[in-house]
């Protein structure tokens, strides 16, 4: 497979996180207004087949990389002063989940204490009121029935990254479909300016620095591990609340089952040169539409157990 770099320019912020499953639903919905739903179907069955044509990461903030969930090292050599200055050392390093692509070389190469680096994303809140539909003002006819003050948060951030894998014998527009999201706008609230993209840019892209002698990897997308997936190693767990989007988005059951999935970062050890994804597809995860899948697969970079 070919390794490419994907850089989404962002004009305005993003309700949205910029997830890997989030942006496969994109591409899907994509391919269907292009190509209909029989090549979606064909699509998804690749990734069934255990032959995926196209694996994503979470959009990384700009050229950052996430730092390998590795914990502290036990320090027992030298005096109490040189441990502790050691250990507060680590936890500098440790102060922020991002490193630089060269710090993230090396941390593939077994050093795990990299200087961590700071992101240009930020938080953001925008407040609202509902309006009464009654009388299509922010106040109602009774105190009571008056408009409720809300906000929205996100996060704001000048470009996200993606790196995409992608098989070159398959069939399948990943360019024009990665250009539509960008014309169409990125996760909730896209149609009133949210997740705003001016700009896309693709380019292939060299590698991560991955060691030849790797015997572990570590992922850079939101996973939920396949049954014979590697379990030694150490992860963050969350768990989405997804929802269906576009035409789906709205009707009878548009809410998704909770999901469990190992976050970005997680590393596992797997005794021989990892392969490029780990994970799978979920099936069953709306209970109104059967048919629906949530993606599920590690962007897998490989990396030297630290010893």
């Amino acid at each position: 497979m070919r390794t490419y770099r994907a850089v989404f320019r962002l004009g305005s912020p993003s309700l949205t996180p910029w997830q890997a499953d989030t942006l496969f639903g994109h591409l899907c919905w994509a391919l269907v207004r292009r190509e209909g739903e029989q090549a979606l179907g064909g699509f998804l069955d690749l990734y069934r087949a255990g032959h995926p044509p196209l694996i994503l990461s979470d959009g990384m903030p700009g050229d950052l990389l996430p730092r390998p969930l590795f914990p502290d090292r036990l320090v027992t050599d030298g005096t109490v002063a040189q441990r502790t200055e050691l250990l507060r050392r680590g936890k500098r390093a440790k102060s922020s989940p991002w490193l630089s692509r060269e710090a993230f070389a090396h941390a593939l190469a077994g050093n795990t204490n990299q200087e961590g680096v700071g992101t240009d994303a930020s938080v953001f809140y925008t407040l609202h009121n509902q309006i009464n539909r009654a009388t299509g003002t922010t106040t109602g006819p009774d105190d009571d029935e008056g408009g409720r003050l809300y906000h929205l948060s996100g996060d704001w951030c000048v470009a996200r990254t993606v790196y995409l894998r992608v098989d070159p014998d398959a069939a399948i527009p990943w360019r024009e479909l990665l250009g539509d999201v960008a014309r169409d706008g990125f996760g909730k609230r896209k149609s009133v300016g949210y997740g705003h993209v001016t700009g896309l840019q693709i380019q292939d892209f060299g590698g991560f620095g991955e060691p030849s002698d790797a015997d572990g990897f570590v992922t850079l997308s939101s996973f939920v591990p396949a049954p014979d997936d590697p379990t030694d190693g150490y992860w963050s767990v969350s768990v989405k609340y997804g929802k269906l989007g576009e035409e789906r988005a709205s009707g009878t059951g548009p809410f998704k089952r909770p999901l469990v999935r190992l976050g970005v970062g997680s590393a596992f050890r797997c005794g021989a040169r990892p392969r490029l994804s780990y994970g799978r597809l979920v099936e069953n995860i709306a209970p109104a539409h059967p048919d629906v899948v949530q993606y599920g697969l590690a962007f897998a970079v490989g990396l030297r157990w630290p010893s």
